[in-house]
């Protein structure tokens, strides 16, 4: 039964979330950083692919950084904060 509960959480037929105050729509659950910023792309919105993607922290949570290759469980139920919010910053490289 738990094998089910986590398929059916993967699998939801729509999801959303906010980038810079902007909902966004999609069809999977589960995306990795990339095909989040894939998703912003296909909303219309402009995001630069080499810039980092940010998830905001709720409350006193830190933002946190999303890689392209990492997952983020885009469920908003009632043990979540509600919907994920993002945003995207340019890569710091100061050092130069």
């Amino acid at each position: 039964m738990s094998s089910e509960k986590v398929t059916e959480k993967l699998h939801h037929d729509s999801q959303f979330f906010f980038f810079v105050g902007e909902k966004v729509t999609v069809n999977q659950g589960v995306l990795t950083g990339a095909q989040i910023k894939e998703a912003i792309r296909g909303a219309g919105k402009t995001v630069d692919p080499a810039h980092t993607l940010v998830l905001e922290g709720h409350g006193d949570d830190a933002d946190r950084p999303i890689g392209d290759g990492e997952q983020v469980d885009l469920s908003h139920g009632k043990e979540e904060h509600g919907a994920k919010h993002f945003h995207c910053r340019p890569n710091a490289d100061f050092g130069g």
